[in-house]
């Protein structure tokens, strides 16, 4: 049994209404700092985009590892490929094999001196 004269304490008016503005300024804050903040909602996005981005790189270096684990297969089942790999990519010369390089380039002009070229030619002799 509570006594007649204990009434519940009411706060008062003005007291109420600040400690809503507080209340209301602290979720601001939060929801600010949510959305500009370095965990914000534009840093999410940004890290959504770089994902995007990063995803399509792993599909296109999946796609030329496939065709590289095709051309390695390929080149360990047949000697002739082998051999011309070697020819193309390495500049292998066999004996008794003569290499001929011819330069694409135009090098006629009127009037000037011909430009030292640096091009190197592998070539093999043939021994007797």
């Amino acid at each position: 049994m509570t006594p007649p004269n204990m009434q519940p304490t009411v706060f008062s008016k003005r007291f109420q209404t600040l400690a809503r503005w507080v209340v209301v300024i602290v979720l601001w804050l939060i929801i600010g700092s949510i959305a500009i903040g370095k965990a914000g909602i534009s840093n999410f996005m940004e890290l959504i985009h770089e994902r995007d981005v990063l995803n399509q790189a792993i599909m296109e270096l999946e796609i030329q590892n496939q065709g590289l684990e095709e051309k390695i297969a390929k080149l360990k089942t047949s000697p002739e490929r082998q051999l011309r790999y070697l020819k193309e990519s390495f500049g292998y010369v066999e004996q008794d094999e003569y290499v001929f390089q011819f330069n694409t380039k135009s090098s006629f002009s009127f009037g000037s001196h011909p430009k030292n070229s640096n091009n190197s030619v592998i070539s093999a002799e043939a021994n007797p």
